[in-house]
């Protein structure tokens, strides 16, 4: 007869502990790569081929032997073969929804914190999550210089073009498209958002109001 020579582990326990891994992690943070478990489970998948190829390769030797395939062997085989491509199948589903996520908060960062990554966030991605935000990085970059636009600076509409801040710290001379400003700490002022944006990013000013 036929048999499920497999692990229980192969038919769907590791990876839904990849996709659960995944989808308890905290919103928007990318916990370190599970690069053991993915390994794993690709490795299932190539043993579910082996199997399939086994399964094959046996009912043509039954074949060209002469044996005759009853119901029951039919019926055996066709439910072994699809067993395993389910498998396949579902493993594979399990690997796209984790590394999908993983992608898109890769590209969350880059609207996020910038062009660097922090060596703690850099340390949890892959060797091929780093590159991928290396590239995204530098696309989005030749984007913003075509259109002459940083999209990174307001991520929600802003409801006026210019804002009103304060200086935290004795900054010195700042140089806007009104002319310069002197920015002292503790002083206000009411600049342009794309050029006061980067300055709030660094902590040297603090929105006052945005309504």
């Amino acid at each position: 007869g036929i048999e499920l020579d497999m692990t229980s582990t192969s038919f769907g326990k590791k990876a839904s502990e990849l996709v659960r891994e995944i989808a308890e992690s905290e919103a928007g943070a990318l916990p370190s790569y599970n690069q053991d478990l993915v390994r794993t489970i690709t490795e299932q998948c190539q043993d579910h081929v082996r199997a399939i190829e086994n399964l094959i390769q046996a009912k043509h030797e039954r074949e060209s032997q002469g044996e005759e395939a009853d119901a029951e062997y039919a019926d055996a085989f066709k439910v072994s073969l699809l067993a395993h491509n389910q498998a396949i199948l579902r493993n594979k589903r399990a690997l796209l929804v984790y590394l999908n996520e993983r992608m898109n908060r890769v590209k969350d960062l880059r609207w996020k914190i910038g062009a660097g990554l922090p060596e703690d966030v850099s340390h949890n991605l892959s060797h091929s999550e780093r590159h991928f935000f290396t590239k995204y990085s530098a696309v989005l970059n030749d984007y913003m210089r075509e259109v002459d636009l940083n999209l990174t600076l307001d991520l929600v509409p802003p409801q006026h073009y210019k804002i009103q801040v304060k200086c935290l710290e004795d900054y010195g001379e700042l140089f806007t498209r009104d002319g310069t400003v002197d920015l002292r700490r503790n002083t206000v002022h009411l600049l342009w958002r794309e050029e006061a944006q980067p300055l709030i990013q660094e902590g040297v000013l603090e929105l006052l109001g945005d309504e």
